[in-house]
């Protein structure tokens, strides 16, 4: 929720340099990194620090180690970024998800299958012991009060809390049901029935479910896995089609996990700034950096009052307390306000009031960076996993924060027709259709590594196996 990272231990900045030595092109796949006593000479640190540098990308899956001969960069998998430039000037079409997502959502509910196909904490992960005594002793204070409506803005202890950590004032802060029915609001405040909304492409469903139910048009920007959106689409789409709003995640998307850099965050406001045209920016996993640096949200930047911020609790504390929040300036809030209290009064009380307290601790600032570990390890070695279990051609990204995975397997797949298979053998996963408003990606899918485990990695490898056998 900061809009700045915290102070980088040596080792993270040593990782962040080497990290940004491959990714710039310094060294590519299969090259040999400087030795840990050749790099501690260079940069004037510790051999350990090194050594914990190297671990850090060996978590992220960016090098390997390799005995007795020392530290490479990574080869399998590797997503070059493509955009396909025949997206670009499609119309904008009305959003139908149907009954299969429907399916695929009621599946999140079953004990018995791994929720690799779920972007949702596994809950033996959260603090929710800790969470439960803030909740009672909330409930102990306030007596009957805590039994009464809590109208928009809603709570102020969690409404200067989630201010404190975004550096705003509380009045820019409005909390809501969770992050989907922020989206529903923003798109409420900014587009009437029939308007086009402008959404990367894949992008999450929960967007355009949101978008069809309001009887809007969804028009697609081609995004790559590694920098985002194409803004060169967007300029070319704005010049063809007269779009209300743009509906975007700008850090660690799901389901690509691509993030835009701060340059195209600048440039991306002033895209949609000079046709005065809203951004809804979804950052609800934008603190799930899996370095110690968050990225810098578009909002940070924006001098118009055109950015409405969506976040949650949900991927970080509690998906089932369902707290989320908006930030937006005077342009728009004077009407979330209305559309909140028309939607349904308010947001219940005693859970903002529990995870206000559970902030106040200075606790969660500790979880979310045992989060950021356990998902780049998890993300890490289930990449590894589907490199070497899935078909041969298969690619799949390298977030850089998040726990979601986008695979693309080689043409001729339909990941739709593999699903009910993947439920056999006790697994679910994100069909690609169902991040598209015109079916696309059906050779693609999304995994989520949140219940990545020594137990469940069987079952990946058995579903790998299952893909490998298409005849």
């Amino acid at each position: 929720m900061a809009l700045t990272g915290t102070v980088l231990h040596r080792y993270e900045r040593v990782a962040s340099h080497l990290r940004h030595l491959i990714e710039s092109g310094t060294y590519t796949v299969a090259d040999k990194l400087p030795s840990v006593r050749s790099l501690s000479g260079q940069l004037g640190v510790s051999i350990t620090t090194v050594l914990e540098a190297y671990r850090v990308l060996e978590d992220q899956g960016l090098v390997e180690a390799r005995p007795q001969s020392g530290y490479y960069v990574s080869g399998g998998g590797l997503v070059t970024a493509r955009v396909d430039s025949n997206l670009v000037v499609e119309d904008p079409v009305d959003v139908g998800m149907g009954e299969f997502l429907m399916r695929y959502l009621r599946d999140f509910q079953r004990r018995d299958l791994v929720q690799f196909g779920c972007a949702c904490p596994n809950p033996d992960q959260l603090p929710s012991a800790r969470l439960a005594r803030c909740l009672a002793k909330v409930s102990r204070d306030l007596g009957p009060a805590g039994n009464l409506y809590d109208i928009p803005p809603g709570c102020e202890a969690l409404r200067v809390q989630i201010a404190r950590r975004s550096l705003v004032g509380p009045e820019e802060v409005m909390l809501t049901l969770g992050a989907q029915e922020a989206i529903t609001l923003c798109l409420l405040a900014t587009c009437k029935a029939g308007d086009t909304v402008a959404v990367e492409t894949p992008t999450f469903y929960g967007h355009l479910q949101a978008i069809e139910m309001l009887g809007l048009k969804a028009v697609e920007i081609p995004s790559d896995p590694v920098h985002g959106v194409s803004l060169a689409a967007l300029r070319q789409c704005l010049e063809e089609v007269p779009v209300k709003a743009m509906l975007l995640c700008t850090s660690h998307s799901n389901p690509t996990g691509a993030t835009l850099s701060d340059e195209d965050k600048h440039e991306l406001l002033e895209i949609l700034g000079s046709r005065e045209i809203p951004l809804i920016e979804d950052d609800i996993f934008g603190e799930l950096s899996h370095s110690a640096t968050r990225p810098h949200t578009a909002r940070a930047f924006d001098r118009r009052d055109l950015v409405l911020l969506v976040s949650s609790f949900s991927k970080t504390l509690a998906p089932g307390y369902r707290v989320g929040w908006i930030l937006a300036g005077p342009r728009y809030m004077a009407r979330l306000h209305q559309l909140k209290l028309f939607s349904n009064l308010g947001s219940p009380l005693l859970p903002a009031l529990a995870i206000s307290e559970f902030l106040a601790t200075g606790a969660f600032e500790h979880h979310v960076r045992q989060c950021r570990r356990q998902y780049a390890r998890q993300v890490g070695q289930m990449t590894e996993a589907v490199e070497r279990s899935f078909p041969a051609g298969t690619r799949v990204t390298r977030p850089r924060g998040g726990f979601v995975l986008w695979v693309e397997l080689p043409a001729g797949y339909d990941t739709r027709l593999y699903y009910p298979k993947a439920v056999e053998l006790g697994l679910t996963f994100g069909p690609g259709p169902i991040f598209s408003a015109r079916g696309r990606f059906r050779n693609c899918l999304r995994l989520c590594a949140p219940y990545w485990s020594p137990v469940s990695e069987p079952i990946l490898w058995k579903f790998g196996e299952l893909l490998q056998k298409r005849s």
